[in-house]
């Protein structure tokens, strides 16, 4: 496991990677900070003592993505392939029905290994960030939605909606589900799983992850029962009021073939910032 130095070390290299490749990494820096000591999914390749390469590992049960970049000065030296061979022996690979490995597309470095391998793109997600001049534009919520975090007794609701709204099998929304609850009891947590309220009713769920300058929405679902009564617009308009009143940006994910997602959060103000690409990989 990577102590606290390894992990500075990590931030550094990711902060020298992305301003030289013009891009932003999807470290899901959420996930490795809860790092438990027994997991073993983050790698590490070392040149005198530093961290020049990271490729991190993150499982969703029957599905793995992979993530991971190596300094500018070190690749075309074959360092990435020997991290993804130490992390993934083909017995560790045979454990999952799917493995993706996420390369941001404006990344010329990644794509280019991407294509070294024979990797085609199979999901590409859009990464978008609201522009506060548009809140001028918007109107407040206009339904009195309540968010209200969410308890290990919600946890068969929350399935429903990930299998419901992103296609998760029971077994990858229970495993989701049970870490994101796990969470919400941690003292301290700044990533917060809420059930959306409307009407005295249960209407759907999302996660926030708060940081001291941004903020990112995950796993945003609306029952399919209440779809069409603006409580999504009235939910994505109460969280950017609290985060601007709060001088924090807003950010969240959604995948490009989510046509009505995408049409919601650009109506609500947010652009497109970054874009990810997610190429399917064997050992």
């Amino acid at each position: 496991m990577l102590n606290t130095q390894d992990w500075e070390q990590v931030k550094s290299l990711q902060k020298e990677v992305e301003q030289a490749d013009g891009i932003s990494l999807k470290l899901n820096w959420d996930m490795l900070q809860t790092r438990k000591s027994d997991e073993h999914y983050d790698f590490v390749y070392r040149e005198n003592g530093k961290i020049i390469a990271f490729l991190g590992l993150y499982d969703f049960a029957s599905k793995l993505e992979l993530c991971g970049m190596v300094a500018p000065a070190s690749r075309r030296k074959g360092i990435f392939r020997s991290l993804l061979a130490e992390a993934l022996p083909p017995e560790r690979a045979a454990k999952y029905k799917e493995i993706l490995l996420n390369i941001p597309a404006a990344s010329a470095s990644g794509k280019g290994f991407a294509a070294r391998l024979g990797l085609a793109v199979t999901l590409t997600e859009y990464q978008m960030k609201f522009n506060p001049e548009a809140i001028g534009r918007l109107a407040p919520p206009l339904l009195k939605v309540s968010l209200r975090k969410a308890k290990l007794s919600d946890c068969a609701f929350l399935n429903r909606l990930d299998m419901q709204g992103f296609g998760l099998t029971e077994e990858e929304a229970g495993w989701l589900n049970a870490d994101s609850l796990e969470q919400n009891e941690a003292d301290g947590t700044d990533s917060v799983t809420y059930v959306i309220e409307f009407g005295g009713q249960d209407t759907g769920k999302i996660r926030v992850q708060y940081g001291p300058t941004e903020s990112w929405i995950y796993g945003f679902v609306i029952d399919a029962a209440f779809r069409g009564q603006g409580i999504g617009r009235s939910v994505l308009m109460k969280l950017v009021h609290d985060e601007q009143a709060k001088g924090r940006d807003l950010f969240l994910e959604v995948a490009l073939d989510n046509k009505r997602a995408l049409q919601l959060y650009q109506s609500c103000g947010f652009e497109q910032i970054q874009v990810q690409d997610y190429y399917s990989w064997r050992p």
